[in-house]
């Protein structure tokens, strides 16, 4: 169609350049997951920034074809549907009111402060709603007070030495008593246990742990060769056949990553009291694995704003060809996402598995809306045009497509909310959550930011050079 094809090069024209921008910063805010040690969070970080470039190369390519194939010619009076929202009036009006002012200051200084508080922790059981059969399943385990989380200890003796050498078993017995009486314990799994069990079934007598630190290295050896004659595989699946290494297993309710790290202390605690130096003790199992990876989840959460703060920092002024934009840019994407984890911290939501994405994805989503923006600024200013009447015109021109963007993204992410597993959940509310918080500073806030800096970085340019002559 010839007639749409000088609309579609001029519509090109205008968005090829901040469209690839927008892709590589959101690319650089998913691939900063590629410094995670998490696979499953390595793998998300580098396919989703291939799917984002590809999906700019389709909407390059792809889309202008469809569109000269299928548009019709006909024309429309699309001035009813155009976004009229100005500086000089409404959003002056607006921002004029102490009490908008006052309260934006207020709610926004509270939830960064809550930044605080922020912390990473994971609790598997939690992870699904009240209502779910997993979670009921969790409350009936609970309820019944039986061991829902086995934690292996796993100690080893010197190479050389047996479990059943009397200064080792005396030293196994003491701190396997003291494991048991701590509050978090519902039952352990020993060697102890058995070869009480085995000791009481062939002499007949009640054997006692008191007793069973009488015993010499003899003696033990003696029940565990009675007890693999049983035929019993028990002691074997808590033991090496060398005894030189024996695991202690520990039952105990579901622990969140910051509660399981709390026993573990206990635990490393009672084996400096009454374990020799030369016996190595390792706390592992499943639960522990999990909770290991929180670690690795605070670092990526680290490395992964720390990438793209950077890349920002530098990208935005280059994109701009202005410090004052770039610099505009930087804090206005990464506020929101600071007033978002600060409101999860107040909300008691920690960071985890699925909810440490937010901040790339966040940033990655909203910095998008921000380079539209000041780009049409930047070509309105080459045009000649004043920082006000630049910002005022691509207000009236890109803020249309900001908004409906924003209004797309809003709901897509908050059809999220609607699951039943939980970080999906927080990650569509939050996702949303900075998503209203970037359209606000964009439409708002930064307008009237680049007029004043802007305004004045000419006014101070002006005085220079009559001081100058």
């Amino acid at each position: 169609n010839k007639e749409t094809q000088p609309a579609i090069d001029k519509a090109l024209a205008a968005v090829v350049k901040p469209a690839f921008w927008a892709m590589l910063t959101t690319v650089a805010g998913l691939g900063s997951f590629g410094f995670s040690g998490v696979y499953p969070l390595f793998q998300l970080g580098l396919l989703g920034a291939f799917g984002v470039a590809v999906a700019w190369f389709t909407s390059m390519t792809i889309a202008p074809l469809l569109l000269r194939m299928l548009w019709s010619s006909e024309k429309k009076d699309i001035s009813a549907g155009r976004f009229s929202f100005t500086v000089t009036s409404d959003s002056r009006k607006l921002l004029g009111h102490p009490w908008l002012i006052g309260g934006s200051a207020v709610i926004v200084i509270a939830t960064l402060a809550g930044l605080s508080k922020a912390e990473v922790d994971t609790d598997y059981s939690k992870f699904f709603g009240g209502g779910t059969r997993i979670s009921h399943s969790y409350d009936l385990l609970k309820d019944a007070k039986l061991g829902q989380n086995p934690i292996v200890l796993h100690i080893k003796y010197p190479q050389g030495k047996e479990y059943t050498d009397a200064s080792y078993f005396s030293a196994t017995l003491a701190f396997e008593r003291e494991v048991k009486a701590l509050p978090e314990i519902i039952k352990v799994l020993s060697v102890t246990d058995l070869i009480a069990e085995i000791d009481k079934a062939f002499s007949g007598k009640t054997g006692t742990q008191g007793r069973l630190e009488t015993y010499s290295h003899a003696a033990l050896s003696q029940i565990f060769f009675l007890g693999e004659l049983s035929g019993n595989d028990d002691i074997t699946d808590l033991s090496l056949e060398s005894r030189n290494e024996l695991q202690i297993i520990a039952l105990t309710p579901y622990f969140s990553s910051q509660e399981l790290r709390v026993f573990r202390n206990k635990i490393t605690e009672l084996q400096r009291k009454y374990l020799p130096d030369d016996v190595e003790l390792n706390i592992t199992g499943t639960t522990v694995l999990w909770a290991n990876m929180d670690i690795q989840v605070s670092k990526t959460q680290i490395y992964s704003l720390l990438f793209i703060g950077l890349f920002l920092t530098v990208l935005l002024p280059l994109i701009f060809r202005s410090v004052i934009l770039g610099g505009m840019g930087v804090i206005i994407n990464v506020l929101p996402l600071a007033a978002t984890v600060g409101l999860m911290s107040w909300l008691g939501i920690k960071i985890n598995m699925a909810t440490v994405i937010l901040g790339a994805i966040s940033i990655g989503v909203v910095v998008d809306d921000t380079i539209y923006m000041f780009s049409r600024i930047q070509d309105y200013r080459r045009l000649g045009l004043k920082w006000r009447e630049a910002t005022e015109k691509s207000l009236a021109t890109v803020g249309t497509s900001v908004y409906r963007t924003s209004i797309i993204l809003l709901f897509a992410f908050s059809c999220m909310a609607t699951s039943d597993f939980l970080p999906t959940a927080h990650l569509g509310i939050f996702v949303s959550v900075s998503v209203v918080v970037a359209l606000f500073f964009d439409l708002l806030l930064a307008p009237l930011l680049i007029i004043f800096f802007g305004e004045l970085s000419e006014k101070w340019r002006g005085d220079t050079v009559r001081v100058s002559s």
